[in-house]
């Protein structure tokens, strides 16, 4: 699934650059895939290797702001295209990181 262009691009300025979809060059490292650098954001490897699905993507939060950022967009485009939200804090449950999934990484 695909959503408008300026959606996305609104939701990235929102949360200062740090969404990030298939193809973008953070993207493995914001899944926490072991071995991957970091570039300025210290990323966090999952603990579980074989739970690191393949989201459609990753808001990484900062602010309260930012997160009510997330969850008005998960309820305007999201949900009525049926696109699981997932959480990912901490990196320890398998269903932080869900194929197909879209996750708020706090």
């Amino acid at each position: 699934m695909s959503l408008p262009g300026d959606v996305v691009a609104s939701l990235k300025k929102s949360l200062g650059g740090r969404l990030y979809l298939p193809g973008d060059e953070a993207y493995d490292q914001a899944r926490g895939l072991p071995g991957v650098e970091g570039v300025g954001q210290q990323w966090r490897a999952s603990w579980n290797h074989d739970a690191i699905g393949k989201p459609l993507g990753i808001a990484s939060v900062q602010t309260t702001e930012e997160v009510q950022a997330v969850v008005n967009y998960t309820r305007e485009w999201l949900l009525p295209a049926r696109i699981p939200l997932a959480i990912a804090c901490g990196r320890h449950s398998h269903q932080c990181m869900v194929d197909g999934s879209f996750v708020l990484d706090l």
